[in-house]
């Protein structure tokens, strides 16, 4: 045991006492590149996710395992090409060479082209990001492993890849990820003076949605039903109509639980009983639809992800009240409400309000998803797929004669927590 002493050279020390000419470059000084002031700022006021930090400092990135079905690969599969393009925005200028750092400004599709020699086909993240990860994990050992060749993907000279430590099966695994740039490329040190529409064009194009049917609905929620619309085409299995059904009338609840539209407090109290009583009870848990939560938690995964790409983005989407957007014992109950043949108008016959918002929300669904091959899930039919256990390509992709090779497996605390859990039981 060491006693621990601050230096004077401390970046902490020079931080809390530099006054008002202090800068917070100072505080990240380690990064392979210097980081944007603006960046800094927006870190320092909590307005970044930690996802940026790691990546840009670390070039690692912890995701965090939720409720879902262990036979199934992570839920954070389904957010594979959101997260591809966010490390191609971060690391776009970083790979060895400067074959990227070129780049100013905004870069369009064409010159896209001929740096990155990939077109609009390259935007294909999520079937390509399986691939790599079935491909290039577990190289050595440790979550605090050095930067350095160890971060470079296998077989791509010069390109600097971002380690995930991810769920496979029961296990921990470490697998290495290739950015994959939007076509708009924005520079990371100019990228908060883009104009917003530029910004919100990058956001559409990697969810794969249309701005224009984004728009008619309420500010605070055009985020959140382009990552529906994402998740309802990238998840698999894919989403069941009642499941889909029901996020959207826990976005409703939401909206109602806020009691600030005209005419809404009529008729809420009859409502709000229907809500109360389809709540999950806590003697029902044990029987919950491992599918469904499953699903729920690639939605999760998809929301967070895309949430992080926003703010990287300066916000040209308002970020949701998530607090509002979903209640998971609301959903599940509903799922099952749903399940049984009952139509969603029936838990919305209170108020005009609620019903006009729900056909919205599912309006949009319906019209927002571009509808292109060169989706993550087009790619993985194609043969890109994560390595999963016993050789199952994921969505049509490598079959039980091609298995990838495992990756390295760091520590199997999920089985251990697993048999904690069946022991509480036993007691």
């Amino acid at each position: 045991m060491k006693e621990y002493h601050l230096t004077p050279m401390s970046r902490l020390s020079t931080w809390f006492s530099g006054g008002s000419s202090r800068s917070p470059r100072g505080l990240w000084s380690t990064t392979p590149c210097p980081l944007p002031e603006w960046l800094c700022w927006a870190a320092l006021s909590g307005a970044m996710a930690p996802l940026v930090l790691d990546v840009l400092e670390h070039r690692r990135v912890m995701l965090l395992p939720q409720v879902e079905n262990s036979r199934l690969p992570s839920s954070h599969c389904s957010a594979t090409a959101v997260r591809q393009a966010l490390y191609g925005i971060l690391l776009a200028n970083q790979e060895t060479g400067g074959s990227r750092g070129e780049v100013h400004g905004v870069q369009g599709h064409g010159a896209h082209e001929s740096q990155g020699g990939r077109g609009r086909g390259g935007r294909g993240g999520g079937g390509m990001g399986r691939g790599m990860r079935g491909r290039g994990g577990g190289q050595e050992q440790g979550y605090g492993a050095g930067l350095g060749e160890n971060n470079r993907c296998d077989g791509v000279e010069g390109r600097v890849c971002v380690e995930e430590y991810d769920r496979n099966a029961l296990n921990l695994s470490k697998n290495k990820m290739e950015p994959r740039p939007p076509r708009t490329l924005l520079r990371l040190d100019t990228l908060s003076q883009a104009p917003v529409g530029v910004r919100l064009g990058v956001l559409c194009e990697v969810l794969g949605v249309k701005e224009s049917c984004l728009a008619p609905l309420p500010p605070h929620l055009r985020l959140v039903v382009g990552v529906t619309g994402f998740w309802r085409r990238e998840a698999r299995p894919h989403p069941s109509l009642p499941q889909i059904q029901a996020l959207l009338l826990g976005m409703v609840y939401g909206e109602m639980a806020r009691n600030c539209h005209p005419g809404q407090n009529q008729k809420t109290a009859a409502e709000r009983n229907i809500w109360i009583k389809l709540r999950l009870r806590p003697g029902d848990r044990r029987g919950l639809d491992l599918g469904a939560a499953h699903a729920l938690s690639q939605w999760q995964a998809c929301l967070w992800t895309v949430i992080c790409l926003n703010q990287l983005l300066c916000l040209p989407l308002p970020e949701p009240d998530t607090a509002l957007l979903f209640s998971g014992s609301l959903v599940h109950r509903l799922v099952n409400y749903l399940n049984g043949g009952c139509p969603p108008e029936s838990v919305l016959a209170a108020t005009p309000y609620s019903i006009q918002l729900y056909r919205s929300l599912l309006a949009a669904l319906e019209n927002c998803t571009i509808k292109t091959p060169n989706s993550s899930s087009a790619s993985r039919t194609r043969g890109g797929g994560r390595g999963r256990p016993r050789g199952q390509g994921r969505r049509g992709g490598r079959g039980r004669g091609q298995k990838a090779p495992p990756t390295q497996e760091i520590n199997n605390m999920f089985a251990q927590l697993m048999s904690e859990e069946e022991e509480d039981d036993e007691e």
